[in-house]
């Protein structure tokens, strides 16, 4: 058994040197019928507001 994921491992050594000024987060909140989507930096700059969006398949109302 792996401890750790190749894969993990392999992004974490990708973005091991970057600033954090240079890094994204886009944290994705999953409910039953619709999820929220939003992108921010590492200093906690806000790059695109939160949207939420149903889950269907063409994504749309």
């Amino acid at each position: 058994m792996r401890a750790i994921d190749e894969q993990v491992v392999g992004w974490t050594a990708r973005s091991e040197e970057v600033p954090l000024r240079q890094l994204v987060a886009v944290p994705v909140d999953v409910g039953k019928s619709s999820a929220m989507v939003m992108a921010c930096d590492f200093t906690g700059r806000t790059i695109m507001p939160a949207v939420e969006f149903p889950l269907t398949r063409s994504g749309s109302r």
